[in-house]
């Protein structure tokens, strides 16, 4: 709820103040995926750099929601309609797969962990317990 918070609050500033907020939605940035849902998520330390770097330099910013992540073959989201920031993520953890897959087994395909974007938090049971 904070993070949903933060956004709407950095809205409303640029709104109604005009100041300009980068709100990025880092998915997984870690040296390299933990596991095999961060082949969709991961973003490498470089390309965060060179986001952050952009940021900084883009003439006029807004308020865009920029989603974190490398330019990974098995990425969930679209930064197309950021473009202008000029962010062109170079590394893909595709790179990692064989190296995962020699770890520890892919997951099956209707593994909520692996195939929602809200991973294990999709499938914590709080809200079942609530229910009965």
């Amino acid at each position: 709820m904070s993070k949903v918070f933060g956004e709407a609050l950095a809205s409303m500033y640029h709104d109604k103040f005009g100041i300009e907020t980068a709100l990025i939605r880092i998915g997984s940035c870690f040296p390299e995926p933990r596991n095999h849902r961060m082949l969709s998520t991961w973003m490498s330390y470089d390309d965060f750099i060179h986001l952050i770097e952009r940021i900084f330099m883009v003439p006029r910013l807004g308020c865009p929601i920029i989603y974190g992540a490398s330019a990974n073959s098995a990425s969930w989201w679209d930064n197309r309609g950021v473009a202008y920031v000029g962010w062109q993520p170079k590394d893909n953890a595709e790179v990692f797969r064989d190296k995962l897959n020699a770890e520890m087994d892919p997951p099956p395909s209707d593994d909520v962990n692996a195939v929602f974007q809200g991973g294990a938090f999709c499938a914590d049971g709080i809200h079942e317990e609530s229910l009965g």
